[in-house]
């Protein structure tokens, strides 16, 4: 009895510690069609819980679907859709979708607001040069009105685990000191979020400086995949 219920306890932590099953098109479809239906008519709440339901499914018909409403006129209902895709890490699907929705409201306001972070959420590599874009003509500015927008681009890049993520930081870091002397608060916003971002993809570095975080890729950068794990 006791072997038995010692083998139960295993069984149950291996299910426990298993990936979650990604869903099947047969529950995904439904879900999907229900948001494509909703966002044709005209009530919100409807609109809302439809997009609330296809988050909750990690699939490509889901974020194709909640992709739509981002065409929507209703701003609460972009930034419901936007926390939706946020949910699917790792989807390919939801990036692409993310990242339109990102080139298409480069303004500050609630649906930047909530598509940035998603994108960190997210997590996927093909983010990277669509934030990069954005922060390319930002950083370049001596001051900017959009400190906390590109406060926030920074640190989604350091949610992305990859080899682009920490060089496109240590390039816009590099574009950053050119500028010279940056007002105070653009300043902090650029180079403390950058340099924050790299500490989290370097393993919880501390760098104090862009040249310590230069030394550290220049000895770790053949040493790693792609996606930051060590090389076999």
């Amino acid at each position: 009895m006791r072997t038995l219920a010692l083998i139960a306890t295993l069984a149950a932590f291996a299910l426990a510690g298993d990936p979650p099953a990604k869903p099947a098109e047969a529950d995904a479809k439904p879900k999907a069609e229900a948001v494509t239906a909703a966002l044709k008519g005209k009530d919100e709440a409807a609109k809302k819980a439809a997009i609330a339901a296809a988050g909750d499914c990690a699939h490509p018909l889901c974020a194709g679907a909640l992709a739509q409403a981002f065409g929507d006129l209703s701003e609460d209902v972009r930034v419901e859709a936007a926390k939706a895709l946020g949910k699917m890490k790792g989807l390919p699907e939801a990036a692409k979708a993310l990242n339109a929705a990102f080139a298409a409201h480069p303004k500050p306001g609630k649906v930047l607001h909530a598509v940035t972070p998603a994108i960190g959420s997210v997590g996927h590599v093909s983010s990277v040069p669509v934030l990069g874009a954005y922060l390319s003509k930002r950083i370049p500015e001596k001051s900017d009105e959009e400190n906390l927008e590109v406060g926030d681009a920074l640190t989604q890049l350091g949610e992305i685990r990859c080899k682009a993520s920490v060089e496109l930081l240590l390039d816009l870091l590099k574009k950053a000191s050119s500028v010279g002397q940056m007002k105070k608060p653009h300043q902090q916003a650029t180079e403390g979020n950058a340099v924050r971002s790299l500490n989290k993809l370097a393993g919880g570095k501390d760098f104090k400086t862009t040249a310590e975080a230069e030394s550290w890729w220049k000895a770790t950068e053949k040493k790693v995949n792609d996606d930051l794990t060590p090389k076999k």
